[in-house]
């Protein structure tokens, strides 16, 4: 992790002569419409992109194709097209990016030390139709209850544990 940091930089700057694309340096940001979910890309590019830079390290001659082969970032289609494996980690981490930045698109940059890989991903509608009910869920039955509620922190069970959730406490206010 921490060679990626350093090299961050250096990777952004081949990049931006490789695609001619200008960034913009950027913080984190928190979703307006779901403010439980927050997110830091790299850099920002124009109106409606950015992109996340990531640094992999090849075994002994090991292509960069191959490395990201082998640890899932992307995977290979029947005419030996390459795209970003949409479970892995970093296909998460883009889209939620790309849903706090209300931005479209995300170039992804890989760079093993000599080698650069870019393939623009877009924003997931349906991703999102799957995976935000069961975030939502998580978020109001098991972290907000526990920041209300402080229980793990004293080694007690989680009090969803003991059948509350949100809509329990939600009831009771209302009663």
């Amino acid at each position: 992790m921490k060679d990626g940091i350093e090299s961050e930089t250096q990777i952004i700057k081949q990049y931006c002569k490789l695609t001619g694309n200008v960034v913009k340096q950027c913080g984190f940001f928190v979703s307006k419409e779901y403010p439980f979910l927050g997110a830091s890309p790299d850099r920002l590019i124009g109106s409606d992109g950015f992109i996340e830079v990531k640094k992999v390290h090849p075994r002994n001659g090991e292509t960069l194709e191959e490395v990201l082969l082998r640890l899932n970032i992307v995977k290979q289609s029947d005419d030996k097209c390459l795209s970003i494996n949409e479970i892995h980690q970093y296909y998460y981490q883009m889209q939620q990016q790309m849903l706090c930045t209300t931005r479209k698109w995300a170039d992804f940059v890989a760079l093993d030390g000599s080698a650069l890989f870019v393939q623009r991903v877009v924003f997931n509608k349906e991703f999102w139709s799957r995976n935000l009910p069961r975030l939502e869920s998580f978020y109001y039955n098991v972290i907000l209850l526990e920041l209300a509620y402080p229980r793990v922190k004293n080694g007690c069970e989680r009090i969803g544990k003991l059948g509350f959730n949100y809509s329990t406490f939600a009831a009771l206010r209302n009663q």
